[in-house]
C-alpha cells in the first residue's frame, strides 16, 4: 500500500510527515505536522490517486473498475472529458 504526501490535482500538503522508503515512490507516514493543517484525503475512484476534497466533489458511475454506482471522481478525471455529478 502507498501513502499519498500530497492532493494530485492540487499539490495540496495532506499535512502529514512523509520520508521515503529506499529508492521507491513509496513513502512512510509520520505523525501530522500540525493538527489544523491535516487535509480530507480521498481516493479518486477513475485513476486511484490521492486528492483532497476540494478537488474530488464530482461523482460518476466507474463501471470499468465495478463501481456501477456514483462514486468519487478526482477534477482532473472530469477535466478529461470523463463527466460526472458535483455534489452528490
Amino acid at each position: 500500500m502507498h501513502t499519498y504526501c500530497s492532493c494530485y490535482v492540487c499539490e495540496a500538503d495532506f499535512g502529514v510527515t512523509c520520508t521515503p522508503v529506499s529508492n521507491s515512490t513509496i513513502y512512510q507516514t509520520g505523525p501530522p505536522t500540525a493538527p489544523t493543517a491535516v487535509l480530507s484525503k480521498h481516493h479518486c475512484r477513475k485513476c486511484g490517486n490521492g486528492v483532497c476534497d476540494r478537488c474530488s466533489k464530482t461523482f460518476m458511475p466507474v463501471p470499468s473498475r465495478g463501481w456501477d454506482n456514483p462514486v468519487r471522481v478526482c477534477d482532473k478525471c472530469v477535466e478529461n472529458g470523463r463527466g460526472g455529478v458535483v455534489g452528490m
